[in-house]
């Protein structure tokens, strides 16, 4: 099975542990692996699991993604509701300076916690410009980092933060009897319900990134785990080969030709 175009490193890894298999088959009787586990016929065993793990990904991976770039819409949403509450609530008669304070104080500590949602903006973005640039000159397409646990859990503790300064922000207008602005969108049922909205999409991007973070995990087990990975056996496949005499120059060429990239270990999600 051959690579195709737009595919990624790991699929194109997955493929390539496919074409080591066959080489291997060429072989024949000349192929004695001093292991079991790098035996022609155990690593053929990995093909077929590391192709679909790959495969895996993708769908909760939509998902996440589609989930994510909501909620993101909705934190704008929110963003420009609170301007526009505060704009109404400095214009209201009989609130005091320090009702405005305290509701400003929210409304400033929501749009702070944007940082990291725009440098992964930046990222996506060198990310897509790289692979434009490198397209005509590689097999692989640069891919967006993907999203571990950990940078997960960062940026989903971000998200809480900015739902419950929300809701502190709209608890204070309701706390307010003068505010009754005439802006439907100011008032504070409207904002509330929105509120509700940005909370909701917040615990599905929880939820949805654990069928992704298991894929992933899947995934990088069946391909990366120490000794046991199908990409780690068959970069063994080809180092016994690149090193043994009983193989000839152009055997050991026709393997060496066959490229694995393995990503970082922190990249990893094992």
């Amino acid at each position: 099975m051959a690579a195709k175009k737009g595919d990624s490193g790991h699929a194109i890894n997955a493929v390539n542990v496919g074409k080591i298999v066959d080489e291997l088959k060429s072989l024949g009787s000349l192929y004695q692996p001093p292991s079991t586990s790098l035996e022609a016929t155990e690593l053929e065993k990995e093909v077929e699991p590391s192709q679909d793990v790959v495969k895996a990904v993708a769908a909760p991976k939509e998902v996440f993604d589609n989930t994510t770039d909501l909620r993101k819409a909705q934190a704008e949403v929110m963003k420009g509701l609170l301007r526009n509450a505060l704009g109404n609530l400095q214009a209201t008669d009989g609130v005091t300076k320090e009702q405005v304070g305290r509701f400003k104080a929210h409304y400033k500590q929501f749009t702070g916690a944007n940082v990291r949602e725009q440098g992964r903006k930046k990222k996506k973005a060198l990310a897509a410009a790289k692979a434009k640039a490198d397209s005509s000159n590689s097999q692989e397409t640069t891919e967006v980092p993907e999203v571990t646990e950990q940078q997960h859990s960062v940026s989903q503790q971000s998200y809480e933060k900015k739902v419950a300064n929300s809701y502190d922000a709209v608890s204070i207008l309701e706390s307010i009897t003068q505010y009754n602005p005439k802006d439907p969108k100011a008032a504070t049922a409207y904002v509330r319900s929105e509120v509700d909205k940005f909370h909701a999409l917040n615990r599905k991007v929880d939820a949805d990134y654990k069928p992704y973070g298991a894929a992933l995990k899947a995934r990088d087990i069946q391909l990366y785990a120490p000794e046991t990975g199908s990409v780690i056996k068959a970069k063994k496949v080809k180092s016994f080969i690149s090193n043994t005499d009983a193989f000839s120059v152009s055997q050991k060429k026709t393997f060496i030709n066959i490229k694995f990239t393995v990503p970082a270990t922190k990249k990893l999600h094992l």
